[in-house]
């Protein structure tokens, strides 16, 4: 493949990775002098399927890969995706929400699985939950482990921010290196529960919400 590159400069986008990068340090607790990830804004679907080598879906408009970042021209949002037009806010929460993924596999050293906890993560640091309307019952975020999909989005960051909420963002840190060793639900299921306690069911999520 080849690809056609230009660099450019971006005050928007610049302003809204630094305070990203600034917040996610924070919460992450790393240091800011750290390499910063490079952004790639990508111009159509064509070239996004080139980049990923398969066809994507098309709700998908951006992604992390080897500490790089790469998003859909946020203008090219409604012909080149089936999202619509995004605010300059939602726009930079998809920026953070990439970011959040470079620093997760920092942390753990590789990408933080079971799906639903990597993306869990990513929409909780990010805000972008709060967009998602608020829930009463999980009923499908777990089925999300080895694969993703857009149904994935709207419970996982609600029952991260459950998680930090009610056990702190040290026990989730603990969780997303210990996951890195299990690869499948079982053995993940038991390194949850020595953390928490409990068991990933949508039972136990439950009680949290009433809480």
């Amino acid at each position: 493949m080849i690809y056609k590159l230009k660099f450019i400069r971006n005050r928007k986008f610049e302003s809204m990775c630094n305070l990203a990068w600034k917040e996610l340090s924070k919460f992450y607790g790393t240091k800011r002098e750290e390499k910063k990830p490079r952004l790639f804004i990508v111009e159509d679907r064509r070239t996004i399927d080139a980049l990923c080598e398969k066809k994507t879906e098309h709700w998908v408009i951006g992604w992390s890969e080897n500490k790089n970042i790469f998003i859909l021209d946020p203008k090219k949002f409604e012909s080149e995706s089936s999202h619509k037009k995004r605010s300059t806010k939602e726009v930079a929460m998809l920026l953070k929400h990439e970011l959040s993924h470079v620093f997760c596999t920092k942390l753990v050293g590789i990408s933080v699985k079971p799906k639903w906890l990597s993306e869990g993560i990513a929409m909780y640091t990010s805000g972008q939950y709060l967009t998602h309307p608020q829930i009463s019952e999980f009923k499908t975020f777990l089925k999300f482990f080895n694969k993703g999909g857009v149904g994935v989005y709207s419970e996982s960051g609600i029952a991260i921010q459950l998680l930090v909420k009610k056990y702190g963002k040290q026990k989730l840190f603990d969780l997303m290196k210990l996951s890195s060793k299990s690869t499948t639900q079982t053995q993940f299921s038991k390194i949850f529960k020595k953390i928490y306690g409990f068991e990933p069911t949508y039972k136990q999520f439950n009680k949290l919400i009433t809480k």
